[in-house]
């Protein structure tokens, strides 16, 4: 009965050893949002680096996404554009935070009518 006790207590300090080293993928996570103030005529479309791969949305007045998580030195990539000629004012943020803590603005930048020939781009890579 001993022997079974001192096994199975060797088995459970094992598992929490295991368990406590295993780590997310990082455990950052990286938030987009795009902000269009004026009218536009056509479809606005967002296309973005997410945890997995390429992800394209369409996008009305405003749209704000969460991925993750994702590895230190993740580059954070959006183009965004628009299918028709607009003078529209497009707002773009790219905001990253470690685990459950809260966002922080990274980077932003601002374009009038973006094209697909001309898009917003805006990048940046987790260094903190």
């Amino acid at each position: 009965m001993k022997k079974r006790f001192v096994l199975f207590s060797l088995l459970v300090v094992s598992l929490v050893v295991i368990t406590g080293c295993h780590k997310t993928i990082g455990g950052y996570y990286i938030k987009y949002e795009v902000e269009i103030v004026g009218n536009t005529s056509g479809y606005t479309f967002a296309t973005m680096n997410t945890d997995h791969d390429l992800q394209e949305f369409e996008i009305t007045r405003s749209f704000s996404e969460i991925f993750g998580p994702v590895r230190h030195n993740f580059t954070a990539h959006i183009e965004v554009y628009c299918t028709k000629s607009s003078q529209a004012l497009y707002t773009v943020r790219i905001y990253a935070c470690k685990g459950e803590e809260t966002f922080a603005l990274k980077k932003t930048k601002e374009m009038r009518g973006p094209t697909s020939k001309n898009p917003l781009v805006l990048d940046y890579k987790i260094d903190f």
